[in-house]
């Protein structure tokens, strides 16, 4: 407890709006936004107050007494993460995670938050949203370097990255979306043996790719390979695009060879 002679030092009183006396604020884990005690003027008043101020804040950095698990509040996709559930639900799972770490006062946060909520939404199932409040969790946030609010981190396979996006609905979207894009596996290149699989696997792609090799009766099955090898390698280049690769030996399919008039 301290007390402050608004006489001598008006200017430490100035930016909480001080303007009868006594006026006592509370300063808990946001030092930067005091709240207005509304207690009994008695010493009884000012000790309870007190002391739950202190569980509040054990609470809190506890992560709410919870299990550890991730909490979501209601209609929301973006998940609270705290000191006690970090690890656990960003550091140990699998999959791509855009971290905020935010303070409660920050006007760029609050700018930021519906972005957030609706970005977190559309990515449902592709890329996790979290927030930390970092004024109150502050373990990763001083692990990580945070030194403005918001510092966006992305988490991904065990490497954390700066996040480079902007800070609208579809900036975070497209960023997120391409980051997910990119962590997926490549496509399989695929033998082409009949009209069934070319429905199946090639059908209703925006490309698909066909090459034609010679009969493998007629070739060094180390050629093939290499042929195949070099079909995944583009596969895996463009796996972010809607493409289907497939292969076929000379003379398996001579009614598709027709139509596409090959060997002619």
């Amino acid at each position: 407890m301290g007390a402050v002679d608004m006489d001598k030092y008006q200017s430490l009183g100035a930016p909480y709006g001080i303007q009868g006396f006594p006026t006592i604020k509370i300063f808990g884990g946001n030092k930067n936004k005091p709240t207005d005690y509304q207690g009994a003027r008695q010493a009884k008043g000012l000790v309870d107050a007190g002391m739950k101020l202190v569980k509040d804040t054990i609470n809190a950095r506890q992560g709410g007494g919870s299990s550890g698990g991730g909490g979501k509040t209601s209609g929301s996709e973006v998940v609270t993460l705290t000191d006690s559930n970090f690890k656990k639900q960003v550091l140990e799972a699998d999959g791509i995670w855009l971290v905020e770490f935010y303070a409660p006062w920050c006007g760029h946060c609050k700018n930021l938050a519906p972005h957030w909520e609706k970005a977190a939404k559309q990515l449902k199932g592709q890329v996790q949203l979290g927030a930390v409040d970092a004024t109150v969790h502050q373990k990763y946030a001083g692990q990580y370097g945070v030194q403005g609010y918001p510092t966006i981190k992305v988490f991904k396979n065990g490497k954390i990255d700066d996040y480079q996006g902007g800070r609208d609905t579809s900036s975070i979207v497209e960023y997120a979306r391409q980051l997910y894009e990119a962590n997926q596996p490549p496509p399989e290149v695929f033998e082409l043996l009949a009209q069934k699989t070319f429905d199946s696997d090639c059908a209703g792609r925006q490309l698909c790719f066909l090459a034609f090799f010679p009969d493998i009766r007629d070739s060094d099955p180390t050629d093939y390979n290499h042929m195949i090898n070099d079909m995944q390698a583009n596969a895996d280049t463009f796996k972010s695009r809607p493409f289907a690769w497939a292969w076929l030996s000379a003379g398996q399919q001579p009614s598709l060879e027709q139509a596409l008039d090959i060997g002619a």
